[in-house]
């Protein structure tokens, strides 16, 4: 097994490569993501998000509240897939239909790389069953497009220390440093970049949950760099959230940005369940 699964355990990241048909579709959407980005708020929300939580399409972010981030994002839930296509087939004008077109395509290619992350983790730590659940989980995982605005001091937070409430992420493109991780015993901070033709995987809550605390959701962290602060830095996420599996239950305990960052590091299992609740069926 590849020293960069083994290394999740220790640095809480792995560094996976991709197929280049994938990386030409990244690439492609990145792209398009910034032209969309350059359009004025009216045009751009034309493409409106469907849900304030997991669903699809544009939002803006003003940075008002308690540890709230200033960003704009789009997302493209796999569930809700059919919702963008009907935004398509609207008037609507070519750098939002181009980008569309391409976040799309680029929503309908991750399932086999999670696919493959998953059976990795559970040949080298033991996790039965694990690959199944993931593909179980399709119809959960969804890409986020984010654009943080610039206009900071080099050494703000652009994205709050925070662990993510999903399975694990994809972290698949970035124009520039500044995502850094928390290390798991010196509580200390490291940068995190995105290699070339790779993409950053982390574990987040819910494989916290499930590997018994073997795995742990790692902290991590955007700050604004001296290339950044002004002219502000895209990247492209993808959360893969677990089936079937009990979620962070975060009107009980509060959102995650308002942890402490590393408090879930050395928590006992038992502990840990404590902040989780069973999936709503829909």
């Amino acid at each position: 097994m590849s020293e960069s699964i083994k290394s999740l355990k220790t640095e809480g990241v792995a560094m996976l490569p991709y197929a280049p048909s994938l990386k030409a579709t990244v690439e492609e959407a990145a792209l398009l993501w910034q032209s969309f980005c350059a359009l004025s708020l009216e045009d751009k929300q034309t493409l409106p998000a469907n849900s304030d939580a997991a669903g699809t399409g544009y939002e803006f972010k003003d940075g008002i509240g308690n540890h709230a981030d200033q960003k704009e994002n789009f997302d493209v839930a796999t569930a809700h897939q059919s919702y963008l296509e009907e935004l398509l087939a609207r008037p609507i004008g070519e750098t939002e239909r181009r980008f569309a077109h391409a976040a799309l395509a680029l929503s309908k290619q991750m399932t086999p790389l999670a696919a493959q992350f998953a059976e990795q983790v559970e040949q080298e730590y033991g996790l039965s069953g694990f690959c199944e659940k993931v593909k179980a989980s399709e119809n959960l995982a969804f890409i986020r497009f984010i654009h943080y605005t610039g206009g900071r001091a080099a050494g703000d937070f652009i994205a709050e220390p925070h662990t993510d409430q999903s399975g694990f992420t994809f972290h698949l493109y970035e124009t520039d440093s500044g995502c850094e991780r928390l290390d798991y015993e010196t509580n200390e901070w490291h940068d995190m970049p995105v290699e070339s033709g790779k993409t950053a995987v982390i574990p987040a809550m819910q494989l916290q949950y499930e590997s018994g605390g073997e795995l742990r959701a790692l902290a991590h962290r955007v700050v604004a760099t001296e290339q950044t602060k002004d002219i502000g830095r895209y990247a492209i996420v993808c959360f893969i959230r677990l089936a079937n599996s009990p979620v962070y239950n975060k009107a009980t305990h509060g959102r995650l940005q308002e942890k402490e960052p590393g408090f879930n590091y050395h928590i006992n299992p038992q502990d840990f369940s404590a902040l989780f609740i069973e999936p709503e069926v829909s």
